[in-house]
Protein backbone atom coordinates (compact mmCIF):
# COMPACT_ATOMS: atom_id res chain seq x y z
CA UNK A 1 0.00 0.00 0.00
CA UNK A 2 2.68 2.66 0.27
CA UNK A 3 3.04 2.89 -3.19
CA UNK A 4 -0.37 4.90 -3.04
CA UNK A 5 0.59 7.46 -0.96
CA UNK A 6 4.40 8.21 -2.49
CA UNK A 7 3.02 11.84 -3.57
CA UNK A 8 2.53 13.13 -0.23
CA UNK A 9 4.99 14.39 1.76
CA UNK A 10 4.21 15.23 5.25
CA UNK A 11 7.55 15.27 6.65
CA UNK A 12 8.73 18.68 5.92
CA UNK A 13 7.65 21.53 8.50
CA UNK A 14 6.62 24.32 6.68
CA UNK A 15 3.09 26.51 5.65
CA UNK A 16 2.45 25.65 2.21
CA UNK A 17 1.58 29.10 1.02
CA UNK A 18 0.58 27.47 -2.28
CA UNK A 19 -1.67 25.47 -0.59
CA UNK A 20 -3.35 27.78 1.54
CA UNK A 21 -4.11 30.16 -1.12
CA UNK A 22 -5.86 27.63 -2.59
CA UNK A 23 -7.49 26.94 0.28
CA UNK A 24 -8.48 30.30 0.67
CA UNK A 25 -9.89 30.33 -2.58
CA UNK A 26 -13.21 28.40 -1.52
CA UNK A 27 -13.60 30.54 1.47
CA UNK A 28 -14.18 33.71 -1.12
CA UNK A 29 -18.14 32.99 -1.62
CA UNK A 30 -18.04 33.63 1.89
CA UNK A 31 -15.98 36.71 2.59
CA UNK A 32 -19.13 38.56 4.36
CA UNK A 33 -19.66 35.80 7.19
CA UNK A 34 -15.24 35.98 7.16
CA UNK A 35 -15.30 39.68 7.91
CA UNK A 36 -18.24 39.74 10.31
CA UNK A 37 -16.54 36.88 12.25
CA UNK A 38 -13.15 39.05 12.06
CA UNK A 39 -15.45 42.53 13.34
CA UNK A 40 -16.94 40.14 16.34
CA UNK A 41 -13.19 38.95 16.79
CA UNK A 42 -12.29 42.43 17.52
CA UNK A 43 -14.92 43.23 19.28
CA UNK A 44 -14.66 40.55 21.54
CA UNK A 45 -10.97 41.32 22.34
CA UNK A 46 -11.39 45.04 23.14
CA UNK A 47 -13.74 43.98 25.80
CA UNK A 48 -11.45 41.67 26.95
CA UNK A 49 -9.03 44.65 27.08
CA UNK A 50 -11.63 46.61 28.95
CA UNK A 51 -12.44 44.04 31.47
CA UNK A 52 -9.66 44.65 33.50
CA UNK A 53 -9.45 48.57 33.56
CA UNK A 54 -13.18 48.47 34.76
CA UNK A 55 -12.60 45.89 37.53
CA UNK A 56 -9.78 48.21 38.63
CA UNK A 57 -11.90 51.29 38.26
CA UNK A 58 -14.88 50.20 40.34
CA UNK A 59 -12.65 48.93 43.05
CA UNK A 60 -10.88 52.02 43.07
CA UNK A 61 -13.92 53.91 43.39
CA UNK A 62 -15.16 51.89 46.38
CA UNK A 63 -11.87 52.17 48.04
CA UNK A 64 -11.93 55.88 47.89
CA UNK A 65 -16.08 55.94 48.66
CA UNK A 66 -16.81 57.06 45.41
CA UNK A 67 -20.43 57.76 43.52
CA UNK A 68 -19.76 56.41 40.58
CA UNK A 69 -19.82 52.60 41.43
CA UNK A 70 -23.53 52.24 39.66
CA UNK A 71 -22.04 54.19 36.83
CA UNK A 72 -19.13 52.10 36.42
CA UNK A 73 -21.14 48.43 36.88
CA UNK A 74 -23.29 49.58 34.36
CA UNK A 75 -20.64 50.00 32.26
CA UNK A 76 -19.63 46.51 33.18
CA UNK A 77 -22.64 44.88 32.95
CA UNK A 78 -23.34 46.36 29.57
CA UNK A 79 -19.69 45.42 28.05
CA UNK A 80 -20.45 41.62 29.22
CA UNK A 81 -23.77 41.50 27.37
CA UNK A 82 -22.12 42.89 24.32
CA UNK A 83 -19.45 40.39 24.36
CA UNK A 84 -21.63 37.65 25.23
CA UNK A 85 -23.35 38.49 21.56
CA UNK A 86 -20.42 38.92 20.09
CA UNK A 87 -19.43 35.52 21.39
CA UNK A 88 -22.74 33.96 19.71
CA UNK A 89 -21.97 36.31 16.49
CA UNK A 90 -19.13 34.30 16.17
CA UNK A 91 -19.78 31.38 16.57
CA UNK A 92 -22.84 31.23 14.31
CA UNK A 93 -20.83 32.79 11.51
CA UNK A 94 -18.10 30.22 12.22
CA UNK A 95 -20.58 27.49 11.20
CA UNK A 96 -22.10 29.30 8.25
CA UNK A 97 -18.44 29.15 6.78
CA UNK A 98 -17.18 25.68 8.18
CA UNK A 99 -20.33 24.47 6.79
CA UNK A 100 -20.50 26.03 3.47
CA UNK A 101 -16.82 25.41 2.79
CA UNK A 102 -17.56 21.87 3.47
CA UNK A 103 -20.10 21.51 1.18
CA UNK A 104 -18.25 23.26 -1.29
CA UNK A 105 -15.04 20.94 -0.89
CA UNK A 106 -17.27 17.52 -1.37
CA UNK A 107 -18.94 19.04 -4.64
CA UNK A 108 -15.81 20.10 -6.23
CA UNK A 109 -13.95 16.97 -5.36
CA UNK A 110 -16.66 14.58 -6.41
CA UNK A 111 -16.85 16.83 -9.74
CA UNK A 112 -13.35 16.41 -9.99
CA UNK A 113 -13.57 12.00 -9.19
CA UNK A 114 -15.89 12.09 -12.39
CA UNK A 115 -13.41 13.41 -14.70
CA UNK A 116 -10.36 11.01 -13.56
CA UNK A 117 -8.99 8.61 -15.79
CA UNK A 118 -9.84 5.01 -14.96
CA UNK A 119 -5.78 4.98 -14.23
CA UNK A 120 -5.99 7.33 -11.21
CA UNK A 121 -8.88 4.64 -9.63
CA UNK A 122 -5.72 1.57 -10.34
CA UNK A 123 -3.40 3.64 -8.25
CA UNK A 124 -5.97 4.69 -5.43
CA UNK A 125 -7.54 3.15 -2.65
CA UNK A 126 -10.96 3.70 -2.40
CA UNK A 127 -10.95 4.26 1.44
CA UNK A 128 -7.80 6.34 0.66
CA UNK A 129 -10.51 8.66 -1.71
CA UNK A 130 -12.88 8.69 1.58
CA UNK A 131 -10.79 9.76 3.81
CA UNK A 132 -9.81 12.62 1.78
CA UNK A 133 -13.56 13.47 1.00
CA UNK A 134 -14.96 13.32 4.55
CA UNK A 135 -12.67 13.60 7.65
CA UNK A 136 -9.97 16.17 5.81
CA UNK A 137 -12.81 18.11 4.10
CA UNK A 138 -14.27 18.97 7.93
CA UNK A 139 -10.60 19.13 8.83
CA UNK A 140 -10.01 21.42 6.46
CA UNK A 141 -13.21 23.94 6.77
CA UNK A 142 -13.19 23.65 10.12
CA UNK A 143 -9.77 25.22 10.33
CA UNK A 144 -10.47 28.52 8.39
CA UNK A 145 -12.94 30.51 10.27
CA UNK A 146 -11.45 29.62 13.75
CA UNK A 147 -7.82 30.24 12.50
CA UNK A 148 -9.13 33.52 11.02
CA UNK A 149 -10.72 34.41 14.23
CA UNK A 150 -8.13 33.37 16.72
CA UNK A 151 -5.91 35.24 14.45
CA UNK A 152 -7.53 37.89 14.60
CA UNK A 153 -8.76 38.29 18.52
CA UNK A 154 -5.03 37.30 19.56
CA UNK A 155 -3.27 39.95 17.39
CA UNK A 156 -5.69 42.69 18.41
CA UNK A 157 -5.66 40.86 22.53
CA UNK A 158 -1.74 41.42 22.86
CA UNK A 159 -1.44 44.14 20.99
CA UNK A 160 -3.92 46.53 23.72
CA UNK A 161 -3.02 44.62 26.42
CA UNK A 162 0.68 45.99 25.66
CA UNK A 163 -0.29 49.19 24.81
CA UNK A 164 -2.26 49.77 27.97
CA UNK A 165 -0.07 48.02 30.13
CA UNK A 166 2.67 50.52 28.71
CA UNK A 167 0.36 53.47 29.43
CA UNK A 168 -0.16 52.80 32.84
CA UNK A 169 3.68 51.48 34.20
CA UNK A 170 6.34 51.30 31.28
CA UNK A 171 8.82 49.24 33.53
CA UNK A 172 6.29 46.88 34.79
CA UNK A 173 5.07 46.24 31.26
CA UNK A 174 8.67 45.70 30.01
CA UNK A 175 9.46 43.26 32.76
CA UNK A 176 6.11 41.48 31.67
CA UNK A 177 7.27 41.38 28.10
CA UNK A 178 10.56 39.83 28.64
CA UNK A 179 8.77 36.71 27.89
CA UNK A 180 8.15 36.97 24.75
CA UNK A 181 11.56 36.22 23.23
CA UNK A 182 11.75 32.73 24.72
CA UNK A 183 8.25 31.94 24.17
CA UNK A 184 8.61 32.97 20.29
CA UNK A 185 11.38 30.19 20.30
CA UNK A 186 9.39 27.95 21.89
CA UNK A 187 6.36 27.73 20.19
CA UNK A 188 8.55 27.69 16.56
CA UNK A 189 10.06 24.85 17.54
CA UNK A 190 6.59 23.07 18.76
CA UNK A 191 5.04 23.88 15.73
CA UNK A 192 7.38 22.20 13.30
CA UNK A 193 7.34 18.94 15.80
CA UNK A 194 3.26 19.71 15.72
CA UNK A 195 2.78 20.37 11.87
CA UNK A 196 4.74 17.40 11.31
CA UNK A 197 3.28 14.67 13.55
CA UNK A 198 -0.10 16.12 12.65
CA UNK A 199 0.50 15.27 8.91
CA UNK A 200 1.52 11.95 9.53
CA UNK A 201 -0.99 11.37 11.77
CA UNK A 202 -3.61 12.68 8.40
CA UNK A 203 -1.49 10.55 6.49
CA UNK A 204 -1.75 7.35 8.54
CA UNK A 205 -5.56 7.92 8.75
CA UNK A 206 -6.17 7.74 5.10
CA UNK A 207 -4.24 4.38 5.16
CA UNK A 208 -6.41 3.41 7.81
CA UNK A 209 -9.70 4.68 6.34
CA UNK A 210 -8.16 2.78 2.77
CA UNK A 211 -7.35 -1.06 5.06
CA UNK A 212 -10.94 -0.70 6.09
CA UNK A 213 -12.50 -0.29 2.61
CA UNK A 214 -9.92 -2.75 0.95
CA UNK A 215 -10.68 -5.45 3.75
CA UNK A 216 -14.94 -5.04 3.39
CA UNK A 217 -15.01 -4.72 -0.26
CA UNK A 218 -12.27 -7.93 -0.95
CA UNK A 219 -13.67 -10.57 2.38
CA UNK A 220 -14.73 -12.85 -0.37
CA UNK A 221 -10.67 -12.78 -1.80
CA UNK A 222 -9.27 -12.75 1.61
CA UNK A 223 -11.72 -16.00 2.83
CA UNK A 224 -10.87 -17.62 -0.56
CA UNK A 225 -7.15 -17.65 0.17
CA UNK A 226 -7.07 -17.66 3.41
CA UNK A 227 -5.52 -14.46 4.17
CA UNK A 228 -7.32 -13.43 7.68
CA UNK A 229 -4.52 -13.56 9.44
CA UNK A 230 -1.97 -11.67 7.36
CA UNK A 231 -4.65 -8.76 6.38
CA UNK A 232 -5.13 -8.40 10.47
CA UNK A 233 -1.20 -8.37 10.52
CA UNK A 234 -0.49 -5.47 7.98
CA UNK A 235 -3.43 -3.94 9.58
CA UNK A 236 -1.81 -3.81 12.94
CA UNK A 237 0.60 -2.44 11.61
CA UNK A 238 -1.16 0.79 10.28
CA UNK A 239 -3.19 1.10 14.13
CA UNK A 240 0.14 0.92 15.69
CA UNK A 241 1.79 3.66 13.57
CA UNK A 242 -1.37 5.65 14.00
CA UNK A 243 -1.58 5.32 17.54
CA UNK A 244 2.51 5.92 17.53
CA UNK A 245 1.98 9.05 15.87
CA UNK A 246 -1.15 10.14 18.06
CA UNK A 247 0.58 9.65 21.00
CA UNK A 248 3.83 11.79 19.96
CA UNK A 249 1.21 14.41 19.19
CA UNK A 250 -0.40 14.57 21.99
CA UNK A 251 3.09 14.50 24.11
CA UNK A 252 3.88 17.40 22.67
CA UNK A 253 0.60 19.40 22.77
CA UNK A 254 0.88 18.04 26.75
CA UNK A 255 4.48 20.01 26.95
CA UNK A 256 3.72 23.00 25.10
CA UNK A 257 1.04 24.30 27.24
CA UNK A 258 3.07 24.06 30.61
CA UNK A 259 5.88 25.62 28.94
CA UNK A 260 4.11 28.68 27.93
CA UNK A 261 1.70 28.67 31.65
CA UNK A 262 5.47 28.59 33.18
CA UNK A 263 6.83 31.57 31.40
CA UNK A 264 3.44 33.67 31.80
CA UNK A 265 3.86 32.89 35.28
CA UNK A 266 7.61 34.63 35.13
CA UNK A 267 6.28 37.25 33.42
CA UNK A 268 3.76 37.90 36.40
CA UNK A 269 6.49 37.08 38.89
CA UNK A 270 8.67 39.73 37.21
Amino acid sequence: MTAYFEEDDPTHHRIDITLWRRILAHAHPYRGALAGLAGSGMLVAICDIAYPRLSGAIVDNAVAGGDRIWTYGTIYLAVGVLMAFMVRVFIRLAGIVSTGVAYDLRRAAFAKLQELSFSYYDHRPVGWIMARLTSDCDRISSMLPWTLLDTVWGILMLAGISAMMFWMNPSLALAVLCIVPPLSVVTAVYQKKLIRTQRLARRTNSKITAGFSEGIMGVRTSKAFVRERENLEEFQVLTAEMFRHSVQSARYAAVYLPIVMTLGATGVGF
